[in-house]
């Protein structure tokens, strides 16, 4: 019967040809071996236990990856952003003070400025100023928590150890930056960084105002021949334009640089420093409207100015000396007075462009 079925079954499968037929008929009598079955696994259950004794390895070690990315990461953002920004903000309140003057006056007093050193300049100005500020706000935590909260030491941005090792740091970085120019410019450096302990280590700053407002003038000045220097491109001596423009320039400072101390008086307090609008606020007021009345009259006849630039220079100086010596002890309207005093105080170091433009030729 088998055999008859099985003949039946290859001649009457319907829509298969002989050889279709003839497979499925096999498919069908051939017995099913057991390891057919045995290649078939079904879904078995895991413990929590066993899958994490299993994948502890693979989770540990993607856990370490992502822990190292995040360190590097963190490690590149104190590189790039962080430290950079902290030093920034050392010298963020001079640069309208300091890097800006002093990088014009290098500008005004020298023909055929070439941008390379320039920047050459700008970098010399920028390397000394930042060692000055270091070693200044290491000594006065209190008055910059009171008057420049967002300085580094005030904000711990950096703490007081790590700012100490820097301003150390520095000192050999500007000598060596220095000595790269010339032995003139190594010199310079020197007799800069000399002052930077004077006015800071050695408390020059606080002995009296008169010597505060003497060694900002000469400090300044020297910034101004360092400057200089490495813009003209000869790094051993000075041209006599420049060599009067430092002497006025060093003549302003001394006479007028107390204009930076108005907006600080709360905090000069608190250490108790004496500077001239502390001891004295009514002749330190009185002062600076001379002082700058004086020096708008008396520049543009040094320098030889047309009558239209005296005109907006003597108003200008005019104005800011009305605006310390009106203002009633506002720290606000001091701040203000002060950045129109840094206008001032730009302008005038550009005035010898304008006689080596149309007197020197």
């Amino acid at each position: 019967m088998l055999t008859q079925a099985t003949a039946y079954s290859r001649s009457n499968i319907p829509g298969a040809t002989s050889s279709e037929s003839h497979n499925i008929i096999n498919i069908w009598a051939s017995p099913v071996s057991s390891s057919a079955y045995s290649t078939v696994r079904m879904p078995q259950f895991v413990s929590p236990r066993r899958w994490w004794r299993a994948h502890r390895g693979d989770i540990q070690r993607d856990r370490n990856t992502l822990v190292n990315d995040s360190r590097l990461s963190t490690h590149l953002h104190r590189l790039c952003v962080y430290h950079p920004c902290t030093l920034y903000l050392f010298t963020k309140s001079d640069i309208k003070t300091t890097m800006i003057p002093i990088t014009a006056f290098s500008m005004a007093v020298t023909p055929g400025i070439e941008l390379t050193r320039l920047i050459h300049s700008i970098g010399w100005t920028y390397l000394h100023l930042l060692q000055f500020n270091v070693s200044n706000q290491c000594l006065s935590i209190e008055e910059d928590i009171k008057n420049k909260p967002d300085r580094p030491l005030a904000a711990n941005r950096i703490t007081l150890e790590s700012a100490r090792i820097l301003r150390w740091i520095l000192l050999p970085l500007c000598l060596a930056q220095s000595i790269y120019y010339s032995w003139t410019m190594f010199w310079i450096s020197i007799i800069l960084s000399s002052a930077f302990i004077l006015y800071n280590e050695c408390g020059g700053h606080a002995i009296h105002w008169s010597s505060r407002n003497i060694m900002n003038a000469f400090g300044l000045s020297m910034f101004e021949t360092g400057a200089t220097l490495i813009v003209s491109g000869d790094s051993d001596c000075l041209t006599p334009l420049a060599c009067r423009s430092i002497i006025m320039s060093g003549l302003v400072y001394l006479t007028t640089f107390h204009a930076q101390d108005f907006k600080d008086v709360d905090g000069d307090r608190l250490i108790g420093r004496s500077t001239l609008p502390i001891l004295f606020p009514h002749v330190a007021r009185l002062s600076m409207f001379i002082g700058m009345f004086a020096w708008s009259t008396l520049l543009p006849l040094f320098w030889r100015l047309n009558w239209g630039i005296s005109i907006i220079f003597t108003a200008l100086g005019l104005f800011v000396g009305a605006r310390f010596a009106s203002n009633k002890a506002a720290v606000v309207e001091d701040q203000i007075s002060f950045y129109w005093y840094n206008g001032w105080i730009s302008f005038v170091h550009v005035l010898p462009a304008y006689y080596r433009h149309i007197h020197m030729g």
